[in-house]
């Protein structure tokens, strides 16, 4: 069997790890999850907060109800420079790559909703200071939206009935430009959603025959004590993935990797972008360290030291 030499090399703000692995070189698999059953819900409370940076194929379970990962994929790749690392993406496909229907219609696509949240634990005095926000991009390194597609917000009052909230009207259209993520603000101040089991969620209209009309979601943020201006936040985020060690590969056969004469033209620097969510200069420490995850040993500390960058 044919192995691979895979090199992983992580960087964080407080640790990087490096990680050397054989692994076997086998036939792709698809595999799909039948993820059906009754959806579990759990009443929240605010602040809520994903950038979906933590999830790896499925949205958050914790925050958003079950149902929702079924249709909507946090994934990199596919946003151009978003807030951070990982993006939700809507689109005419749910998770496992089943299209909606099979033929060349527009309709209701992916959906993303939240779990129950507790607003009646809000102070009567905040109610006015509670605001709900998020990043949006069309397209992105996906297929565009057209213009009777759309991705809607919706928020569910104390009758249970759903309320679409924004676009708000005709004048508040969407930001089509591809390379960029655009911050909205939704004020949630009335009183029919200070109940215990309110919800918001995102749906998608498009074709729904595959993978075309995609919307990326981020940063999405909801807390009290807020207002239009409060865009500034106190977070230092990943916005890609390291790039490969190996130039132009990914990974190398682990027999070419030893019979190399010279093993350092099959390197390069790895690269990794970070953002500053906050208008004030942030300062930055950060240690790299390589391991050998097999005897679970450090080699090296590559670095250890401090940037400043705004």
């Amino acid at each position: 069997m044919k192995h691979f030499v895979v090199l992983v090399f992580m960087l964080s703000v407080t640790v990087g790890y490096a990680q050397l692995k054989v692994i076997p070189l086998t036939k792709t698999e698809t595999r799909k999850t039948n993820t059906t059953g009754r959806l579990k819900t759990t009443t929240i409370t605010l602040p809520f907060w994903d950038d979906f940076s933590w999830s790896t194929g499925k949205v958050d379970t914790t925050l958003w109800l079950p149902g929702s990962q079924v249709q909507v994929v946090a994934k990199p790749g596919i946003g151009i420079d978003p807030p951070t690392l990982n993006v939700a993406t809507f689109d005419g496909v749910d998770a496992l790559g089943n299209p909606y229907l099979n033929t060349d219609t527009d309709g209701d696509v992916d959906s993303l909703v939240s779990q129950p949240i507790d607003l009646t634990q809000v102070p009567t005095n905040l109610r006015n200071t509670v605001y709900l926000s998020f990043f949006y991009q069309t397209k992105g390194l996906g297929e565009a939206p057209e213009e009777e597609d759309s991705l809607i917000l919706y928020m569910k009052d104390v009758d249970g009935m759903w309320n679409k909230v924004w676009p708000a009207n005709a004048a508040d259209t969407y930001n089509t430009n591809p390379e960029v993520f655009t911050e909205r603000f939704v004020q949630v101040n009335d009183p029919k959603y200070y109940h215990d089991e309110f919800q918001f969620m995102f749906k998608a209209i498009g074709r729904q025959n595959g993978w075309f009309d995609n919307w990326l979601l981020d940063y999405v943020y909801m807390n009290q004590e807020r207002s239009l201006t409060d865009d500034s936040y106190k977070d230092r985020a990943f916005t890609q993935t390291p790039s490969s060690i190996f130039d132009q590969y990914t990974a190398i056969p682990f027999d070419d990797f030893i019979a190399a004469a010279n093993k350092g033209n099959l390197f390069d620097s790895t690269r990794v972008k970070l953002r500053n969510l906050e208008y004030d200069i942030a300062t930055f420490g950060y240690t790299v360290n390589l391991y050998d995850t097999l005897n679970d040993t450090l080699i090296e500390t590559l670095a250890d030291s401090a940037f400043v960058f705004g």
